[in-house]
């Protein structure tokens, strides 16, 4: 049975987003978004198209937060509304919870167990394993869209905050002696000096013992009832919902929709220039792609390393000199003429200031003074970003062009035209996440290919592909009735060429109206060829031996075929070559999706009655005037 869901309307976001019109923002769409025209500033929120910044935590989500922002501001384009006009707000625990988390049934049977696992026995692995913008891009070819806030708001089942947790003091005490089993085990063989420095640390963080209890005398349940009472006092300050709640989503949830879907999921270049591991300038070529992109209002996220040293709190900056990245964020903006002296990097006795002026504008997810974050029914602040015109943090930060960190830079964009009245269906075979865009170039003819049987009778409104380099050409061909073994075979019934600017994931609609009646084979077959005129074949790929979250991958017979100029083979017979080659790496399907408008026989269409009646009708009143003649 070939992949096939059908996308189910979440009805509060429906209900908000239906009378709205597909459009690009006037303002953006007047911008003429290519390297002679870009100003040397830029702001999305000029354009209403951003949301205001969210806290993350208890969680490391900054990557579905990221990724949920660039989907509210493409959402909002393709609207052709503002923040202000929608209140859209969507979900984040939505997003983080199904790109971190396998498919299983009913939303496929074929794929069953594909996607990302955790080796974690904790119950909310899903949300505490961390995560990159493949993720979510991800999640978002496969047909899933965010869904509104209300129905998976950002905390568990019960809405517990870490302060009602603590409150309950039996609760806690098992939870604080569970977490620190070693430090029981091993107190009774402290040395003095070990028990002193020890007892030091929980004074300088801030705990607090009953009178009498010293170095020399404190029992660990003096520490485990001075750790609940430092907690208590922490949550109290600033709340955050509970990590011991229950956050999953039951299966059902995963297709949830608000008839936007995604478009294309750019990969951008990064912005900086590396020699291997070393960082050796900035990419200006890069930045003005990633400029034209936040210029047609589409949503950007980007990666960076978040380290103590580099934010400087009086102008809302953000700068060092790591080349590894640990963070995400949504970038809205940039600003060409903002000062390098007002970026610095403090670590040890050594101060470092960017080579050149200019910074990216962005959105974190650490809260805000000018915005709030509500926890249990009370509004906290925090402050961190650019300060307002009242001094107060709104969130946003600048972040220096020249930080050696900048990467991982996703684009996406969103569109409503691949559903009708009746939502839309999809044929899909991968759902893994895509980390580390594996391909290989080839100066001979390769294709590749997917087969599908249709489920119903159906009329397809789209064609996703990824494409693995920058500038390629891509061939796409559409066939019915394909032979077993033969993706190639049948009638072809649509070809196109398309060039793709970016590397990613992309959408195409047919310019023609291709019926498929059910149970019918199909078969989309592909060819990249990248600005260098060789052929591209790529498969999605993660690591099976990451230590918190691994891919699984699930190719069976059928599915994909691969013609390297010897015919075309099933991929299955090619996996044995693939692992040896990347023993350490689960490989998908290749990606190649089918989106389909479900359509009744034609006498169910009303539209088809009421023109038959008309025709007669007409028919009839023709005769009439003629006889009369």
């Amino acid at each position: 049975m070939n992949t096939k869901a059908i996308l189910s309307s979440a009805v509060v976001l429906l209900f908000i987003l239906s009378s709205l019109p597909v459009s690009v923002p006037s303002s953006a769409a007047d911008q003429t978004a290519d390297d002679a025209g870009l100003p040397s500033s830029f702001d999305q929120r000029d354009l209403g198209i951003v949301t205001p910044p969210k806290y993350q935590y208890p969680w490391d989500t900054c990557w579905a937060f990221a990724g949920t922002g660039s989907a509210e501001t493409a959402i909002l384009t393709a609207m052709g509304k503002t923040y202000e006009e929608t209140g859209l707000d969507l979900s984040e625990r939505h997003v983080a919870y199904f790109a971190n988390n396998y498919v299983d049934e009913p939303i496929t049977y074929t794929q069953k167990g594909e996607g990302l696992h955790t080796r974690s026995s904790e119950p909310n692995a899903q949300l505490a394993s961390g995560g990159w913008a493949s993720n979510y891009v991800q999640l978002f070819s496969t047909g899933v869209c965010p869904v509104d806030e209300s129905l998976y708001p950002y905390q568990g089942v019960k809405g517990e905050t870490m302060s009602q947790f603590y409150q309950d003091h039996d609760r806690a005490v098992a939870v604080v002696k569970e977490q620190n089993k070693e430090l029981e085990e091993d107190l009774p063989f402290y040395t003095d000096e070990e028990r002193e420095k020890l007892f030091d640390s929980w004074i300088d963080k801030g705990f607090k013992f009953p009178e009498g209890v010293n170095a020399e005398n404190f029992t660990f349940d003096d520490f485990v009832e001075a750790d609940i009472d430092y907690q208590l006092h922490q949550y109290q300050e600033h709340d955050e919902y509970s990590i011991y709640d229950d956050w999953s989503i039951g299966i059902d949830g995963r297709n949830n929709t608000d008839g936007y879907s995604m478009v294309d999921g750019n990969k951008m270049k990064e912005p900086r220039k590396m020699d291997g591991l070393t960082w050796i300038g900035i990419d200006e070529e890069a930045m003005n792609a990633i400029k034209s992109e936040l210029m047609l209002g589409h949503g950007l996220s980007i990666s960076y390393s978040a380290k103590d040293g580099g934010y400087n709190d009086e102008y809302g900056t953000y700068y060092q000199t790591s080349t590894t990245a640990n963070h995400a964020v949504q970038l809205i903006g940039w600003d060409d003429n903002i000062s390098k002296d007002n970026f610095s990097y403090a670590v040890a006795d050594l101060t470092f200031t960017p080579e050149g002026d200019g910074a990216w504008l962005c959105k974190n997810n650490w809260g805000s003074e000018t915005y709030g974050y509500v926890v249990g029914g009370k509004t906290y602040y925090n402050d961190w970003g650019i300060k307002d015109e009242d001094g107060k943090h709104t969130g946003y930060f600048w972040l220096s062009y020249y930080d050696r960190s900048l990467r991982n830079v996703e684009s996406v964009s969103f569109s409503d035209k691949l559903s009708n009245e009746n939502g839309y269906s999809y044929y899909v075979y991968d759902y893994l996440s895509d980390k580390y865009n594996k391909h290989c170039e080839y100066d001979a003819i390769a294709s590749m290919s997917n087969v599908f049987t249709a489920d119903s009778d159906m009329k397809v409104s789209g064609i996703s592909i990824s494409t693995r380099e920058y500038g390629s050409d891509v061939n796409v061909k559409i066939y019915v009735n394909t032979e077993s073994g033969n993706p190639a075979s049948g009638e072809l019934v649509y070809e196109t060429d398309i060039n793709y600017a970016y590397a990613g994931i992309h959408v195409t609609y047919p310019e023609k109206t291709i019926e498929i009646s059910k149970g019918q084979r199909f078969s989309v077959v592909c060819e990249e060829r990248n600005s260098e005129g060789r052929y591209v074949i790529g498969l999605n790929s993660y690591s099976k031996d990451d230590f918190h979250i691994y891919g699984v991958s699930v190719v069976n017979r059928g599915e994909s075929f691969l013609n390297l100029g010897d015919g075309w083979n099933d991929l299955v017979d090619e996996m044995d070559k693939l692992e040896f080659y990347n023993p350490d790496h689960a490989m998908d399907n290749f990606s190649i999706k089918v989106f389909s408008e479900d359509y009744p026989a034609e006498d169910d269409h009303p539209e088809y009655v009421a023109i038959m009646i008309g025709v007669i009708a007409i028919g009839a009143v023709g005769l009439i005037v003629m006889r009369r003649r």
